[in-house]
């Protein structure tokens, strides 16, 4: 049986883990608010009600950035989408654990997709780009789910990697 809380979980990209540490419960409590067998709090679901448009405005601002790119420079052969390898990375990066991130992406693909745009999901710190990412901390001024520039780039046909816009920080 569906729960709003279940639902919310699912939209979110979240496993029961994920959901337990983002809202601060234990995960038979996640169990319990997932099968309706207790009421969920008001307040859970307002976060993550809160956490789902977080997704959706980044996947946004995502598309928007993309478009600007390929604008600029034309369209990409391929647009490499990095992956956190785990919480702790996705953290640093400003989301709260690798479902929400992948959320992210999964509808940053499926959108771009119907746009004509072609992708790849590569592990962050797999290419020279991602991993000069990881080695640079978020600028706090920015929101939490900003990303750094090195989170989208482009291959050109060739093994040369083009991070861009350049040394700028993109919001989502």
């Amino acid at each position: 049986m569906a729960t709003l809380f279940s639902l919310l979980v699912q939209a979110c990209g979240l496993s029961h883990r994920e959901a337990a540490d983002i809202l601060r419960v234990r995960p038979d409590t996640v169990k319990s608010w997932s099968s309706g067998r207790n009421r969920t709090p008001d307040a859970v679901l307002e976060e993550l009600v809160a956490l789902a448009a977080r997704i959706e405005k980044a996947t946004a601002e995502a598309l928007a950035q993309i478009e600007t790119a390929a604008a600029q420079h034309g369209v990409p052969a391929e647009i490499e989408l990095g992956v956190a390898s785990d919480d702790a990375e996705a953290q640093f990066i400003g989301w709260p654990c690798v479902g929400a991130q992948t959320a992210c992406l999964a509808l940053v693909v499926a959108r771009g997709i119907k746009r004509g745009y072609r992708f790849r999901v590569i592990p962050r710190r797999s290419t020279v780009a991602t991993a000069a990412a990881l080695a640079t901390p978020i600028n706090p001024q920015l929101t939490e789910t900003s990303m750094t520039e090195d989170d989208i780039v482009r291959r050109n046909g060739t093994d040369q990697v083009i991070p861009y816009p350049k040394k700028k920080a993109l919001k989502w």
